[in-house]
């Protein structure tokens, strides 16, 4: 049975600015009560390099005794999770993750928690290609639960890392009470590193995201500080034909504002290079 567990108030708590690719993180209040795993991790952060997100997930799995740790950003747009960036440990079960992202299982409950920023407990083993037979299925306290701690991102993106602790049933909570508010400590450290220092691949042009040579146009002038009536003026149609086109490229990003929209389609390559009619 999938279940989502609710916010933990103990959580680090985070807030993103989100201008256009510039995005701050800060931190509030210090993890209290520090047990060995996270010291042992916290000072490997010190040390290491933030590009190094396979020595900080095998850390992470060894302190903290886990079956599997994964790393995951991407953006989800029109239904469909297109990867960025994926490290998991062990490395053998990458393949079927990246599978069962690409086949879309489980994402809406996956979007869900990310989308509140709080850590909850769920059950992906469709994610992992793994069939479920309804009537083998065990009781809750027997399912191995993954923990899902979001993570913030650039707009239009979602991150997360995934944990599957080597636990069940109550002495999984215990495991929670105790870890979790450290685990997102780490994780929001190493992710703010990353991001900073990281250059993802970028998907090839329109990749799950199709905008109309219209749509891709009205980005473009908006992108350049115009607003929506001079956008009218230049490309010959009514503001309201403006209104439209950017709402349908807010949708299909998966944004909720014209900057988001406008950060999203620079970096997938989808605005074109135009030519302002004042220039001559």
């Amino acid at each position: 049975m999938t279940s989502v567990g609710m916010p933990r108030p103990d959580v680090a708590h985070v807030s993103v600015h989100n201008a256009p690719f510039d995005w701050a993180l800060e931190i509030e209040g210090p993890v209290m009560a520090q047990t060995d795993a996270y010291r042992e991790v916290r000072s490997w952060l010190q040390d290491q390099p933030a590009s190094d997100s396979l020595g900080f997930i095998s850390r992470l799995q060894s302190a903290f005794d886990c079956l599997r740790v994964t790393y995951l950003s991407g953006s989800l747009a029109d239904g469909t999770f297109q990867i960025v960036e994926l490290r998991h440990v062990p490395p053998r079960e990458r393949p079927r993750l990246s599978r069962g992202l690409t086949e879309q299982r489980n994402l809406p409950l996956v979007a869900t928690v990310i989308s509140h920023l709080a850590p909850a407990g769920v059950d992906l083993s469709r994610l992992r290609g793994k069939p479920v037979n309804p009537e083998e299925l065990p009781q809750d306290d027997e399912v191995v639960l993954d923990i899902i701690y979001p993570l913030p991102n650039h707009p239009g993106r979602h991150a997360c890392l995934i944990l599957t602790p080597n636990l069940r049933g109550y002495a999984l909570d215990q495991w929670r009470d105790a870890h979790d508010h450290e685990i997102a400590h780490l994780a929001t450290l190493f992710h703010a590193g990353f991001v900073s220092t990281a250059k993802p691949e970028k998907p090839s042009n329109g990749t799950n995201v199709r905008l109309t040579r219209r749509e891709r146009e009205t980005l473009a002038w908006i992108a350049a500080g115009k607003s929506y009536w001079e956008t009218a003026i230049i490309m010959g149609i009514t503001e309201r034909t403006v209104r439209y086109f950017m709402s349908n490229a807010r949708r299909k990003l998966d944004v909720v504002n014209n900057a988001q929209a406008v950060a999203e389609a620079a970096w997938r390559d989808l605005i074109p290079r135009l030519t302002d009619p004042g220039d001559g």
